[in-house]
């Protein structure tokens, strides 16, 4: 049905990103002088300061990873058995439910939020690691300075995806350095590279899986700093739209889906957009083409979760509903360690229960409503409809 999964050297993704950045530099110029953004003046000093910085940025980490290939030979060795990804529409509970598994160091690896922005080769983990060692022994003063720049600059994040340099992160933001991850269209939304990636929007289906060639190869690195003997866990709400080809890049992957009604999640995830463009200077002076692209692919994250859910066995996929997540988290907990055949530590089994409580007692800031943006709650679950699933598959 799909192109064959291709394969491409590390150069060829390297020269990919290069013509990427200088694709993304062109076009932010030509946004700049076509007025596309509402406060101009304020966008072109973001992007004086993130272009430069993410042409940097990326250029380190590209020789890292190439050094990568003659530093640690046995990272060829690396192998991702059974990798256990958590997906579903954004705005689902997928973070919650990767924080509570990712509690399980012994068992998972996991990456954090300081790896996927910051250090996706092994040999950037390694010197990371190292030098938050000798921060902690020090008094932490770099980690102070992190997390002070951390409210400046993400703090309009705190009610939606709150964050710290050492929470579990979304994976997919390893595709920064391929310029292939589509959670910067809140950065650049006027990108067509990046509405290309996105189903529903865009489909260009070989530059997915040439974007999951490079992903997994971030994800083997990651294993060979952890140590492979633990069990990969990936957190990505945008992947949901992809389970097309995910479980023919992952075979035999296994699929924890969190699911909420469309009435909820689509205001949601507007209203976190709408943040995000704020603080980057991004919001468009036609918000509604924006908003409206978005919508169209969350209506393809509830038809792949869909297709995905009738279409895989029911040992590779399960449904966790957004009610049972939040408030009978110990049971899905139990329930997820059947499906994924584990058993929890010792010491994260002890603390699932005082999880349980925090669950229940969680009250989000998040303020949104379907009316801000002249939207009808029955129609969008109509549009958008839940995966009718059986109970083997959902516990209840």
């Amino acid at each position: 049905m799909y192109p064959p999964q291709p394969t491409c050297s590390l150069f060829r993704h390297a020269m990919s990103a290069a013509v990427g950045y200088m694709s993304l530099i062109g076009h932010e110029a030509d946004c700049l002088l076509r007025k596309r953004y509402r406060r101009p003046f304020r966008r072109l000093a973001v992007d004086l300061v993130i272009l430069p910085g993410i042409g940097l940025l990326q250029s380190v980490n590209w020789v890292c990873l190439a050094v990568d290939e003659l530093l640690f030979p046995g990272l060829r060795k690396v192998e991702i058995h059974r990798p256990v990804f958590i997906v579903g529409p954004p705005r689902s509970g997928t973070t919650h439910l990767h924080r509570a598994l990712a509690g399980d160091r012994k068992r998972f690896s996991t990456a954090g939020t300081w790896e996927v922005f910051l250090a996706p080769s092994i040999l950037q983990k390694k010197l990371f690691r190292l030098l938050r060692t000798a921060d902690r022994k020090i008094g932490r003063p770099l980690a102070r300075l992190w997390s002070f720049l951390e409210s400046r600059l993400l703090g309009g994040f705190d009610e939606t995806h709150p964050s710290a340099l050492d929470e579990p992160e979304e994976d997919y933001f390893y595709l920064s350095t391929l310029h292939a991850c589509t959670g910067w269209i809140l950065i650049f939304p006027h990108w067509p590279a990046l509405w290309n990636l996105v189903p529903g929007v865009g489909d260009d289906i070989t530059a997915r899986r040439r974007a999951l060639d490079f992903y997994k190869r971030c994800l083997r690195r990651q294993l060979y700093a952890d140590g492979s003997d633990r069990l990969l866990l990936s957190k990505n709400a945008s992947f949901s739209s992809w389970l097309d080809v995910l479980p023919d890049v992952f075979p035999d992957a296994r699929f924890v889906v969190c699911m909420r009604p469309a009435s909820e999640t689509i205001p949601s995830m507007l209203s976190t957009a709408d943040k995000a463009m704020v603080d980057f200077a991004s919001f468009p002076r036609n918000p509604a083409s924006v908003h409206g692209r978005l919508i169209d692919a969350m209506k393809a994250h509830y038809r792949e979760v869909n297709r995905a859910v009738n279409a895989l066995p029911g040992e590779r996929i399960t449904v966790v509903g957004i009610d049972e997540l939040k408030n009978a988290l110990p049971r899905v907990l139990d329930r997820l360690a059947t499906f994924l055949e584990i058993g929890f530590s010792e010491e994260f089994a002890d603390g699932i229960a005082e999880r349980g409580q925090r669950s229940r007692r969680h009250r989000s800031r998040h303020r949104y409503s379907a009316d801000e943006y002249h939207l009808d709650p029955s129609e969008l679950d109509r549009q958008c409809p839940q995966p009718v699933v059986s109970p083997a598959r959902t516990g209840v």
